[in-house]
């Protein structure tokens, strides 16, 4: 680190540094404390953004089709499945409520 020497005004100067360095450092100095005032002087600038209802959309689209994809993967699993299909509906032909004369 660099030992620093404080100014009668108040600024810190680098030990050790030539006068074109010292302008330069005091140049910069005054650049950011300009800079520092500019934005302390702008009111904050709200654009609007597309990014909120696009994320919202999409995760009430994802939300929607979150069931609907589970369903259909159960659904598929039950019906392509001959066994499972056979065992599912067997119950059904053979208890029938309704008889035909």
């Amino acid at each position: 680190m660099t030992e620093t020497d404080s100014n009668s005004d108040g600024t810190a100067q680098a030990a050790g540094l030539s006068e074109d360095e010292r302008a330069e450092l005091q140049r910069l100095r005054t650049e950011v404390t300009e800079l520092r005032r500019k934005q302390a002087e702008k009111p904050p600038r709200h654009r609007f953004s597309w990014r909120t209802p696009v994320a919202t959309v999409l995760i009430v689209i994802g939300c929607v089709l979150a069931p609907v994809s589970v369903v259909g993967v159960w659904t598929a699993n039950q019906v392509s499945d001959t066994n499972r299909y056979i065992e599912n509906i067997s119950p059904l032909i053979h208890n029938r409520p309704y008889r035909t004369r």
